[in-house]
């Protein structure tokens, strides 16, 4: 559950953070949030989360990333924010999208499938540009 990994010993913007933690096996640690919005081709929206790491390894997957879906549940176009390995303070990425297609769902997803390390994620957004 998110109350299992937040972490409000830790934050960028108040109060708590996500605290995911990399397991020996490599095994994927992600929490996502969907968003029900339905929008059509040339849709703008900014994207922007941010992290600091502790000893996260090379060559797994350390990131954010926005999903979007359309009607039959096929992706539409995925948006990754990938961060620096390594041990960080807080490193801060954003970009700015355009749709490809029409979409009715969004994921917003974290993710951190690497052996050792630990993640922290805060200040996710997710914005429409008019």
């Amino acid at each position: 559950t998110l109350n299992a990994i937040r972490d409000c010993t830790v934050s960028f913007s108040p109060y708590c953070s996500v605290r995911l933690q990399a397991v020996s096996a490599g095994l994927s640690r992600q929490v996502y949030q969907v968003i029900p919005r339905a929008g059509t081709a040339g849709t703008r929206y900014l994207i922007r989360l941010s992290s600091k790491a502790n000893a996260v390894p090379a060559g797994g997957i350390y990131r954010g990333v926005v999903e979007f879906y359309n009607p039959f549940n096929q992706l539409v176009a995925a948006y990754p924010l990938d961060f620096t390995v390594g041990t960080h303070d807080w490193e801060h990425l954003e970009a700015f999208i355009t749709l490809p297609a029409n979409y009715v769902r969004i994921f917003f997803r974290i993710q951190l499938k690497e052996t050792s390390g630990t993640a922290w994620f805060d200040n996710a957004a997710l914005i429409p540009i008019p």
